[in-house]
């Protein structure tokens, strides 16, 4: 089965609890068309009232006279019925005192019996939530301990086995598959979709399909579409397949996909080339190929350093023995590395645009890279290798990559690139060159420190007095480089 989910950035909370709700009025035991049609009995027409005299109906055996005008025994008939299983008909097997005695309970006997099904639908609802948002296994239910925690929550809530989550998964995803589609229908002109194909620790392949929109009020949808089993043959062919039988699930055409953001690898650039569709290598991605090439040089040095050692020692050295200088080695690596992986968080964000935040991120990199001064002969090799990739990779900023900078209200100055005027001649910016007086930077409204901000802040502060703006929107003050600072908002 394939598996369709809401990212937590977007609807599912509130919709899946509307969809429990529903679900659970629409298994409840006594429907509304159920209640309005019975059939009173002992009772005459509705208009009619009982006289004064001798109470004919059978439950004035289980209750005393009290007199009070307009009743006529239906609502009591009705209550013995369904509450207690008493009719009519019954008290032909069994006298009142019988039945009396077999049916009245107690209220601690009450407390031990299980929900009825409209409350039992309802928390396995809820239980199947909790599966899904942390992406337990359905055989949680089957765990012992598990099983003692829910019955001391609610010892009238008999856990649901491993089938009946199942079945039920399957309702949750056609639900969700048709919620999808009518979001995509109603909020959505255009769409960008991320794919990616991995395997999992039993090496089976499947494909990932996300897409990504922004309604007309500004809100970023973020939503899985599929996750599709791909035993088959990772060609290009095959991939077009699976991908257009997507389009169609979810009534999408080439014509409001602006962009497919995936890996580098050739077999899905050649599938997004075929269907004639803007393909975004994911930044994430390249920048860890950017730094592979060092981490290969590394290890291989490392181990021309340990085999050394083992030859003229003779032994292994303990593995925590490290000398002072691979000591220092180790430190200035991480300070090389730390702000890669503040790069990666950064442009990991799924509550803000982040292909504007690409070609401001890589360009601090390479000034943080070039500032850095070292005389270890290591770290200075691994400082070119990467500076050198990274120039390969990023030289010359794409136009899309620009655009989305200059439109994002952190960026807009685009004080990264000095040649900016040239690269984006392909839009009428010319009067990018008329320059103003420097504007003050909004401050975040929080306390607590970006780590956005910390990555940018340095830069922001030597080029302050280089900004050129553009019509209403530059003359507005750039904002700060943080998470909140969300160019949807502008």
């Amino acid at each position: 089965m394939s598996d369709t989910f809401l990212s937590t950035s977007s609807f599912t909370n509130e919709d899946y609890d509307t969809y429990i709700i529903d679900q659970t009025e629409d298994e409840s035991y006594i429907s509304n068309d159920i209640e309005q049609s019975l059939e009173y009995e002992d009772s005459e027409t509705p208009n009619k009232r009982k006289s004064s005299g001798k109470m004919q109906s059978f439950v004035w055996k289980f209750f005393d006279f009290y007199y009070a005008p307009a009743s006529d025994g239906t609502f009591t008939i009705k209550h013995v019925k369904y509450s207690h299983h008493v009719t009519k008909l019954s008290l032909n097997q069994q006298t009142a005192e019988e039945i009396m005695k077999n049916t009245q309970t107690t209220i601690i006997e009450y407390l031990q019996q299980p929900h009825g099904q409209k409350q039992q639908h309802y928390l396995a609802q809820y239980l199947l939530k909790l599966i899904f948002a942390y992406t337990l296994p359905l055989s949680i239910v089957n765990n012992t301990e598990f099983r003692k925690f829910c019955h001391v929550l609610d010892s009238r809530f008999q856990v649901p086995g491993v089938d009946a989550l199942k079945m039920m998964t399957f309702n949750v995803h056609d639900w969700t598959v048709n919620l999808i589609k009518s979001k995509i229908t109603e909020t959505a002109k255009y769409v960008a979709l991320t794919l990616d194909i991995w395997s999992s620790r039993a090496h089976d392949a499947y494909l990932g399909i996300t897409c990504h929109w922004i309604t007309p009020e500004f809100t970023l949808y973020e939503v899985v579409l599929d996750i599709i089993d791909f035993p088959e043959a990772h060609t290009a062919t095959e991939i077009i397949t699976k991908l257009e039988l997507q389009f169609t699930k979810f009534n999408l055409t080439q014509e409001n996909i602006v962009s497919i953001t995936s890996n580098n690898r050739s077999n899905v650039k050649a599938a997004i080339s075929q269907l004639q569709i803007t393909n975004i290598f994911c930044a994430a991605h390249t920048l860890q190929l950017s730094l592979q090439p060092s981490i290969n040089h590394l290890c291989s040095t490392l181990q021309n350093h340990v085999s050394s050692v083992v030859q003229r020692e003779g032994k292994i050295l303990r593995r925590n023995l490290l000398s002072a200088k691979e000591f220092s080695t180790c430190a200035e690596l991480v300070n090389i590395l730390d702000p890669f992986d503040d790069v990666t968080e950064m442009l990991s964000g799924s509550k803000y645009p982040t292909l504007g935040v690409v070609t401001p991120a890589i360009k601090e990199l390479e000034r943080r890279l070039s500032a850095y001064e070292t005389e270890n002969e290591i770290i200075l090799e691994i400082k070119n290798t990467i500076l050198e990739n990274l120039n390969q990779r990023w030289g010359t900023p794409s136009d899309l990559g620009l655009y989305g900078s200059f439109f994002d209200p952190r960026f807009k100055k685009l004080l990264f690139v000095s040649n900016y005027v040239e690269l984006l001649e392909p839009v009428p910016l010319s009067i990018l060159s008329v320059s103003h007086p420097a504007s003050t930077l909004t401050e975040p409204t929080n306390n607590k420190k970006s780590k956005m901000l910390s990555f940018f802040h340095s830069s922001a502060e030597e080029n302050e007095n280089e900004s050129n703006e553009f019509d209403r929107y530059l003359d507005q003050p750039q904002l700060l480089a943080t998470e909140e600072n969300n160019p949807l908002d502008w």
